[in-house]
């Protein structure tokens, strides 16, 4: 058995057996933080049987017993009206088990609303300019027309943004993973930042959009389907909705990189003045449209406010450390993955049928999460780790995107690893699914 075997079997039992014990184990026994790893505890003595039965699930699936149908599945996923079908049954889940949990923050949303957009228009702040833009937009329309107020909004344009997702999503697993475009999606979508989509009620969800927009746009670039303007583009506009999509901005540097070395200086030149448009044109509404003057910028939570990044940035204390990694393993619970697919990637890259893409798409997707896992580790939750999950939820969109693609390499370089790897893969949907039926209504919350 190879070194990268033995690892993914490890990460497997471990995986399994936390999220065995972390909901019944006894006080003091664990640290008290470890929401990161006790979903099922609601299920009481049931929690070791549900996790038992995602592994039998996941041994059963590596061993093909439902390969037929996944094969359908993946057939119809690869067709455009299969895509589209599958983006909107994904909504009708997302609406019928939204959540009903909602942040300090999103509880605030209402009175700043009504306060702002009656006279200036929109709500805007600067760490999150177009994502209060649409939402205070959209709420006054629908709060006109139907008497909506904001929470109902949110919920409604969260549930579309997933579906738009997952759109995207299958468009991504149709370059990376074209014979399983459906079975990649739904690995990626075994972590818990899908919940971003369940109606939650915060300024994430149009970002997690655009972010994916960015990565398809990217994929689509590195095989030569599009130009280097669209990867940049939409970066761009992602960080206008969120200035957190901006961490991104070095794997955009990559791809800039990649496009000099296919000697496209002139497109790379028209990209980063497109950007400069987006930036520009951003800022000119703030400044002249959305009573969002630039000369406030500097005081704001954004740049630390007036410059106290100590404010917003954390110390690497064990304790914060550890509440992060919980954080991380809501989001993306197959992270435990990642020893072992290191260990397997110079043999996955071997057998790519187009290696050059392959180097060039894991270096950009490595840049991206590591600088989104910088960001995870280095920022301060003001509302504590657990009610600020979304805060990070963007993070795991590259870490997901890069943990699969990676393994779908691996599988064909060690196929033996298809057990453990699909063990993890059942865990993470049972982890995932666990805390969004907590957090639903639809599921007696």
């Amino acid at each position: 058995m190879s070194w990268s075997e033995r690892l993914a079997w490890t990460a497997a039992a471990i995986l399994a057996a936390a999220y065995a014990l972390a909901g019944s184990a006894p006080a003091g026994a664990l640290p008290a933080v470890r929401f990161g790893l006790d979903g099922r505890r609601p299920s009481g003595p049931f929690a070791p049987a549900l996790v038992a039965g995602a592994c039998l699930l996941g041994a059963a699936l590596a061993r093909g017993r439902a390969s037929a149908a996944l094969a359908a599945v993946d057939r119809f996923a690869s067709r455009p009206v299969g895509r589209l079908v599958l983006a909107v049954a994904a909504v009708v889940i997302f609406w019928a088990a939204r959540t009903e949990h909602i942040n300090p923050d999103g509880l605030a949303f209402q009175a700043k609303f009504e306060h702002a957009v009656p006279t200036a228009g929109v709500f805007a702040t600067y760490d999150e300019i177009l994502e209060f833009v649409v939402h205070s937009r959209a709420w006054a329309w629908a709060h006109a027309w139907r008497g909506w107020d904001v929470a109902e909004v949110y919920r409604v344009l969260s549930v579309a943004a997933g579906g738009v997702f997952i759109w995207l999503l299958i468009g991504y697993a149709r370059l990376v993973a074209p014979r399983r475009p459906a079975v990649f999606a739904a690995l990626v979508c075994a972590g818990g930042f899908v919940q971003l989509f369940f109606g939650d009620v915060e300024n994430y969800t149009l970002t997690a959009v655009l972010v994916m927009a960015y990565f398809l746009a990217s994929e689509r670039y590195l095989q030569a389907k599009t130009s280097i303007l669209w990867p940049t583009v939409a970066l761009a506009v992602a960080a206008m909705f969120h200035l957190l999509a901006g961490f991104l901005a070095p794997s955009l540097l990559y791809l800039w990189g990649v496009a000099w070395r296919r000697g496209e200086a002139r497109a790379v030149a028209r990209a980063s003045l497109a950007a400069v448009v987006v930036f520009a044109t951003t800022a000119a509404l703030c400044e002249w449209h959305w009573h969002l003057p630039l000369s406030a910028f500097w005081s704001s939570h954004a740049a630390g406010n007036g410059g106290h990044y100590g404010t917003v940035l954390s110390a690497p204390t064990p304790a914060h450390v550890w509440a992060q990694l919980n954080v991380l393993l809501l989001l993306c619970p197959a992270v435990v993955l990642a020893a072992p697919l290191a260990f397997a990637s110079r043999a996955a890259s071997a057998t790519d049928v187009r290696p050059a893409v392959a180097r060039d798409r894991r270096r950009h997707l490595a840049i991206a999460s590591g600088v989104m896992l910088l960001f995870v580790f280095i920022w301060t939750p003001s509302l504590g780790p657990l009610e600020d999950w979304n805060l990070f939820a963007n993070a795991a969109v590259p870490l997901s995107l890069f943990l699969w693609t990676e393994a779908a390499g691996a599988l064909r370089a060690a196929p033996r690893l298809r057990t453990p790897v699909a063990v993890v893969a059942c865990l993470a949907a049972l982890h995932t699914l666990a805390w969004i039926g907590n957090n639903s209504a639809a599921f007696g919350r």
